[in-house]
């Protein structure tokens, strides 16, 4: 095989993943959403900047005041590692951790942490 028929399939392999690397990232971004309701994040809380109403505010108005909106909760943490942190109960807030431990996996968490830290001041 010649040098640059090589190098040609080389270049063109590169640019396949690379390409598939671009997907994985917009995927990636599209499916923090996903993740808040597939994980049954609204059993607590609702992102009303978002349309995702929690499923104790259809309990009545006792239930709905326990609902917290994270519309803006990344303008309130310091990061999106502290996200899941708190998600794993590995630090406080006010002196309580998360009531629920997250369960997915590591990179479920990662998205998932990095779309709530993305959502600042959308309320």
């Amino acid at each position: 095989m010649r040098m640059a028929s090589w190098l040609w399939m080389l270049w063109a392999a590169l640019l396949v993943v690379g390409l598939a690397g671009v997907a994985t990232a917009q995927e990636k971004a599209a499916s923090g959403k996903e993740l808040f309701t597939k994980y049954k994040c609204t059993m607590c809380h609702s992102i009303k900047a978002e349309g995702i109403e929690a499923k104790k505010a259809a309990e009545g108005e006792e239930a709905e005041a326990k609902v917290t909106d994270l519309s803006d909760v990344g303008s309130k943490v310091e990061s999106a590692q502290w996200i899941q942190d708190w998600l794993l109960k590995k630090v406080e807030k006010d002196g309580k951790k998360h009531k629920v431990l997250f369960k997915g996996t590591e990179a479920e968490l990662k998205t998932l942490a990095e779309w709530l830290f993305s959502l600042k001041g959308k309320k």
